[in-house]
């Protein structure tokens, strides 16, 4: 959502209005100020003015009077009212001004009132009078008009207000075109803030060199530096979630190891190289592992310190675990085979043929496209397929001859016995089925359930033809063993009908590679 900044709440409106008022009261004192220093200076000056004239037209007089000489008072007056043009009128009178000797006024002459004590309140007559001394009181009164300084003052108050008001708009529309430039950075700092989330940071270009442009920069800096943080951990969360499905899926350490430097040279981009043991390559930066030492990552390119600490501790912890579970994986493969090796060995005659079974069902499935960890778990099921026979006497096992039907009865429980065996062990779970019904056949004449061909799990059916391949190639109390070529008669010919047709064709493809793990002849020979 655009960020839209009421002007009441912004902090610079409200310190540009304050302002504002502040420059509007210091033009209003200077304006006050001025005008009154004027006015002072005016009616100061105009007063000593007229005085001086007053005292200088009083002496005048009382020369002219003492000399007689009454006509050059016309010409004193007429003198001094051409030379100032603020003297308005010159009269003498003598007692009161009513009785007036003399009067020379100023031609044209503008009637005015009398002055108050404020000259420069409107025009008007600014009376001086003074006396001449002589037998009979004579006065001298002059007027003078206050027209002229009234009207400079005027204009000189109209100036300044005009220059008054003209300067407080400029600095007023100086301050609203700050503000509004301000805003619109601020606006467009915080709106980038808002869409940093959405990648605006990254679409935007900061200009200038001001401060609002060191800020920009600043957010640019964090923002990249926070980018660079989120695609490290991305890189990190996607190779961790590699690795342990690395974990999981792979069985072997080389697989592992070119998977993880494949996965290392597509996050990182540069050249990567995962080496095992003493071996040694040329490259510019190596470092071992802490818990695995014997595996060293090799890597062309600048990574960042931080990250590679944690990569290779992700590495190193992975590198554990999958070395743990193969030992453990292992050692569970050993156990197993040993159970099974000590249940065959309860007959001379079954020696060694769960461990071909498991062979033969891997070749099988390899031939089906089986992928790494269905062939494990198909070798283990080849491995316990008889584990059953446990719980069948030893001497129906061994018996020369055709089998009773009670006795048969029993050697069919096998699966079942076997079946209950590993049922509790979760970790078998995949390949009870195996187990319970490798003694299926396709037309449904198997045990323990007489299930049809589609209803045979993949496993029990691999294992079928595996044990019939293996048992049929080895002798028996109850009879001689067949040769390769009389098994894969057998199996040819009952394709479809007790085997199904793709694991036969499986077999039938491999049969050079199962051949070579059939008993031998002489093996045979030494039971006898």
């Amino acid at each position: 959502m655009p960020y839209r900044l009421k002007v009441k709440d912004s902090i610079f409106f409200k310190i540009y209005t304050f302002f504002s008022f502040i420059l509007l009261f210091v033009f209003l004192f200077i304006h006050f100020f001025l005008l009154k220093n004027f006015e002072r200076m005016t009616v100061y000056q105009f007063k000593i003015k007229t005085r001086s004239e007053v005292e200088l037209l009083t002496k005048n007089f009382i020369q002219e009077f003492k000399n007689y000489k009454y006509s050059e008072v016309f010409s004193t007056v007429n003198t001094l009212l051409k030379s100032d043009p603020d003297l308005a009128l010159v009269s003498l009178y003598q007692f009161s001004p009513s009785n007036k000797i003399l009067e020379v006024k100023r031609n044209p002459f503008i009637e005015l009132p009398l002055c108050n004590h404020n000259l420069l309140e409107s025009p008007c007559f600014y009376r001086e009078v003074k006396k001449i001394p002589s037998t009979l009181p004579i006065y001298v009164e002059v007027l003078y008009s206050t027209q002229r300084i009234h009207r400079k003052f005027e204009l000189l108050r109209k100036r300044l207000i005009a220059v008054e008001v003209s300067s407080f708009l400029i600095l007023f529309i100086a301050f609203l075109v700050s503000y509004f430039l301000l805003k619109r950075r601020t606006t467009r700092i915080i709106e980038l803030l808002d869409s940093w989330q959405g990648g605006g940071f990254s679409k935007y270009k900061p200009k200038g060199k001001d401060e609002f442009s060191i800020i920009e920069n600043k957010f640019l800096e964090m923002y990249d530096e926070i980018e660079r943080e989120h695609s490290i951990d991305e890189k990190i969360l996607n190779l961790t979630s590699y690795l342990l499905k690395l974990l999981i899926e792979t069985k072997d350490e080389n697989t592992f190891i070119k998977s993880l430097e494949s996965k290392l040279k597509e996050i990182l981009g540069v050249e990567v190289k995962v080496i095992k043991g003493n071996k040694i390559e040329k490259c510019k930066h190596s470092v071992s592992l802490i818990n695995n030492k014997d595996i060293v990552i090799c890597f062309k390119g600048k990574i960042p310190d931080h990250f590679l600490s944690i990569l290779l501790n992700i590495i190193d912890m992975i590198f554990l675990a999958f070395r743990e579970r193969i030992e453990k994986e292992k050692l569970f493969l050993q156990t197993i085979t040993a159970l099974a090796n000590a249940i065959d060995a309860i007959s001379p005659w079954t020696k060694g043929h769960s461990q071909r079974v498991a062979e033969i069902s891997v070749l099988i499935g390899k031939e089906m496209g089986l992928k790494e960890e269905e062939l494990e778990k198909l070798k283990i099921s080849g491995i316990l397929h008889d584990i059953g026979k446990i719980g069948v006497d030893k001497e129906i096992i061994d018996k020369r001859g055709k089998l009773t039907p009670k006795e048969y009865k029993e050697v069919k429980r096998h699966s079942t016995i076997g079946y209950e065996i590993l049922r509790p062990i979760e970790l078998l779970n995949d390949i009870l089925p195996a187990v319970l019904y490798h003694h299926e056949r396709c037309n449904g004449s198997g045990y323990p359930e007489g299930l049809k061909c589609k209803e045979i799990p993949s496993f029990a059916k691999i294992i079928a033809v595996a044990d019939v391949i293996e048992a049929l190639s080895a002798e028996r109390p109850y009879k001689k063993s067949y040769s390769p070529e009389e098994v894969l008669k057998h199996l040819v010919e009952n394709k479809g009908t007790l085997y199904d047709p793709e694991v036969v064709e499986a077999a039938v493809k491999a049969w050079r590679e199962i051949e070579k793990l059939l008993p031998k002849k002489t093996d045979s020979d030494k039971l006898s």
